[in-house]
């Protein structure tokens, strides 16, 4: 117990190191480390005013924009009930990041001790995955949080499922290991929940092809425990799922296919197969890197070709589906070009460079499946092993040291803000209307759409238009007392920024005097209303097993006797090769040929030996 909190401790140690910035420097980053603190004070105040999430925010630069229904969502909701418990949506964020490098670092470790890896080679996976380039690029250059946290997921999301389907019965642990990891999956970043399922299928099913006794691990109760947790899990985050699914065709960053394109066909050396797979991180200069740990890819393949007598286990055939799985992606990176022909949710992708964390995965899959090859490497490797970890410790903490700070930021309020990307999610198919260019537009303001409802009054005859700063689809507002025109333009505010479009409005031509007016409140559409039933149908469903799990705990109690304490192998394959199959030996046949000639022998020797010991 002692040697394991030592090794929690140190952990902890290393992912507060790695991400101390986050805590200590966030108002000197300039990038979306501010615009999803700016995020999430809008949802705090959603939560503290309507005691419910929104889909919305406000602004007097937009005012119903819905950020929240295609981006973010549910992990919006957890960071703001985190800022109000401590004060500050800087460190919610934070502490949101710690527990996505915390959850990634515990699902590789589950992963490697199921197979039968043990000591402290059970964390080499994990040291790969927080030390790499790209992990730390999307926490300090990119500063992409929503992309963060469900990439992190997806580890611990596999080892919980793992360990529910191959248990006898569903236990409390990997159960909320998994509807916790499955939140977060589906509920933080849409393109890592596009991109992420089709390659858990691709590659579960290539898995189950070329390693035939992969199909054995998980019986058929064992898939329907993972259903019944998964499903109700994914059925939270409908609350915003459903409405992104109905209306994100309308967004005007659907209408932009062209720009990702031309980003996706761009040509970029950092993102050649040959700088990808350099040992080094040779862009480490902006604190950024997108190069793979090949050193810990290198280390696998070593070892796996000298334990040549235990190559008949499963796990070679393994290593080698991930390292072609890792060096194939890395591939597909270089080449990001031929994606800008697929359809608009995979061209939406728009950087290449999003792909890396899916190489990542290979890159520590096959450094397990080499260390449960191995057992207990030898001293030689373990050094090696040692040494290839140190190296991306130390490379991780050149790359922390060349991050560009900027002077102190001040820091955002709900009105004052204008982030980069603010117009992504307005209409992008209603009408264009060109208004006088002396009209002058009715700002609606945070506090005047507080409750996702805003009331205005506008002068004006019946038939004229009204310019308002409301910035969302048609389909996702509802106007009274007046009809929507269409929508109008405003140029951005920086070169290269999204421009911004807003909805105009039409006085009823059948309205009378001067004074109207005019309230804007947030749809109740089939999708909005369906998604947060939804929602709460799944919150119920997790309940009830949580409840169902603790009525079985209490009543029926652990046994006092000290259970039989399991063999790491035994858990995914063993080590050692199986024992050739050999025929058994033919049953001898109860009814010998010689047996009745035997007993009257034995009668003979019997009565001789009688007349030797009778004879004087």
């Amino acid at each position: 117990m002692a040697i394991a909190l030592l090794q929690a401790l140190a952990v902890l140690a290393l992912i507060l190191f790695l991400t101390r910035l986050a805590f200590l420097q966030h108002r000197h980053f300039a990038g979306d480390l501010i615009n999803d603190a700016w995020y999430i004070q809008h949802q705090a105040d959603a939560l503290r005013t309507m005691h419910a999430p929104s889909l919305y925010l406000h602004t007097s630069l937009a005012a119903f924009y819905p950020i929240f229904a295609f981006y973010g969502g549910t992990l919006f909701v957890v960071a703001a009930a985190l800022s109000l418990l401590t004060g500050s949506a800087y460190v919610a964020e934070a502490i949101v990041y710690v527990g996505a490098f915390g959850a990634a670092y515990a699902g590789w470790f589950w992963l490697a001790r199921m197979a039968g890896v043990r000591g402290w080679f059970a964390h080499a996976a994990g040291i790969v995955y927080v030390t790499a380039p790209y992990v730390l690029t999307n926490l300090y250059q990119r500063q992409d949080l929503a992309e963060t946290v469900a990439t992190a997921a997806m580890p611990l999301m596999v080892a919980s499922a793992l360990s529910v389907g191959r248990a006898d019965r569903l236990r409390a642990g990997p159960a909320a290991a998994l509807a916790a990891s499955t939140i977060a999956f589906t509920g933080s970043h849409n393109v890592t929940l596009l991109w992420g399922t089709i390659v858990l299928v691709l590659g579960a099913t290539i898995i189950a092809v070329v390693v035939p006794p992969a199909r054995g691990l998980i019986s058929g109760r064992g898939a329907l425990r993972i259903l019944a947790i998964v499903l109700p899990a994914t059925a939270v985050n409908a609350w915003f799922l459903l409405p992104d699914l109905a209306y994100s065709h309308d967004t005007a960053i659907a209408q932009r296919l062209a720009d990702a394109q031309r980003r996706l066909r761009a040509s970029n050396d950092d993102l050649s197969l040959g700088h990808l797979l350099t040992p080094t991180r040779p862009d480490t200069a902006a604190g950024g890197g997108l190069t793979l740990p090949v050193l810990a890819l290198g280390w696998a393949l070593l070892a796996t070709a000298t334990l040549r007598s235990r190559r008949g286990t499963p796990w070679p055939r393994l290593l080698v589906v991930l390292t072609i799985g890792a060096l194939g992606i890395a591939a597909l990176i270089s080449q990001a070009r031929i994606m800008a022909d697929l359809p608009s949710p995979f061209v939406l992708l728009q950087l290449g460079e999003r792909l890396d964390t899916f190489a990542l995965f290979g890159v520590c899959g096959a450094l397990i499946a080499a260390l449960a090859l191995a057992g207990r490497p030898a001293p030689w490797l373990a050094g090696l092993l040692a040494l290839v970890l140190a190296i991306g410790l130390a490379q991780a903490v050149n790359q922390i040291n060349h991050v560009i700070r900027f002077p102190k930021a001040t820091p955002p309020t709900l009105d004052s803000w204008s982030a980069y990307g603010l117009g992504d999610y307005a209409d992008g198919t209603a009408t264009i209307v060109r208004p006088p260019a002396n009209q002058a537009a009715v700002a609606l303001s945070h506090a005047m759409a507080e409750g996702d409802e805003a009331e205005i009054t506008a002068t004006g005859n019946p038939g004229d238009m009204i310019l308002v700063n409301v910035m969302a689809p048609i389909s996702m507002v509802r106007v009274e007392g007046a009809d929507v025109l269409g929508r109008w333009m405003v140029p951005p505010d920086n070169p290269g920024w999204q421009q911004r479009w807003y909805l105009a409005l039409r006085i009823p031509r059948d309205a009378t005097g001067q004074s109207h007016t005019i309230v804007v409140r947030a749809a109740r559409s089939t999708p909005i209303v369906a998604g947060r039933v939804i929602s709460i149908l799944g919150i119920v469903g997790l309940l009830a097993i949580a409840l169902l799990l603790t009525w079985r705990r209490l009543r029926r109690p652990a046994p006092r006797a000290p259970r039989p304490r399991r063999r790491p192998a035994a858990a995914l394959w063993s080590a050692t090769p199986a024992p050739a199959r050999t025929r058994p030996p033919a049953r001898r046949s109860s009814r010998s040929p010689t047996r009745g000639r035997a007993r009257p022998a034995r009668r003979r020797r019997r009565s001789a030996a009688r007349g030797r010991r009778s004879t004087p």
